[in-house]
């Protein structure tokens, strides 16, 4: 596996090159998977998981962080009414209620 060869050897060839470069690389990888389980029926390489898997950050669901609701609509509202130069000065009560009240996958 070229992945797990570049993290434990930090070296790479570049494609159609003859030799290799030194790399000093960091990974950040996602997944909805529970990896361990994963290993566990045989569906991900162990040695990778163990390369991969240093620091773990576990960021629950959106249904498990209503608190956020809040925060977040904000953010974005404001973050694309000025990249799609509208002028949206907020968000109401109701619709904030409905997001918060809204059952995420």
């Amino acid at each position: 596996m070229k992945l797990l060869r570049v993290l434990e050897e930090k070296k790479i060839r570049p494609l159609g090159g003859t030799e290799s470069a030194n790399v000093d690389v960091r990974v950040i990888a996602a997944t909805n998977k529970k990896l361990e389980d994963e290993v566990t029926n045989g569906k991900f390489r162990e040695d990778l998981f163990y390369r991969l898997n240093v620091i773990k950050i576990a960021l629950p669901p959106l249904r498990e962080r209503k608190i956020d609701v809040s925060p977040l609509a904000i953010h974005f509202i404001n973050k694309y009414s000025v990249e799609m130069g509208k002028d949206i000065s907020g968000i109401s009560p109701k619709a904030l209620e409905i997001l918060e009240n809204y059952h995420y996958p």
